[in-house]
């Protein structure tokens, strides 16, 4: 078990360094990289319970922040 999560992240750390070839290959090849990727991170934060940064002051700020933000520039557009 241990083996497999470990050559996972190794895995998705050249995918990470190899990122920018993907975004040359095609948009939608990089869109299911970053999809595979935030699965991939959800599952490793519920599964090793990593989640103390997810209350971090400063991350709950910026999400505010960039709700708000969002949701004033899509007024624009309706």
């Amino acid at each position: 078990m241990n083996l497999s999560i470990n050559s996972i992240k190794i895995f998705l750390g050249y995918g990470i360094a190899i990122f920018p070839l993907f975004l040359l290959i095609g948009p939608m090849v990089a869109e299911i990289f970053l999809l595979f990727l935030i699965f991939i991170s959800l599952f490793f934060i519920i599964k090793e319970k990593e989640g103390n940064f997810l209350k971090n002051k400063y991350l709950f700020f910026f999400q505010s922040f960039l709700f708000i933000y969002i949701n004033f520039n899509i007024n624009k557009f309706l």
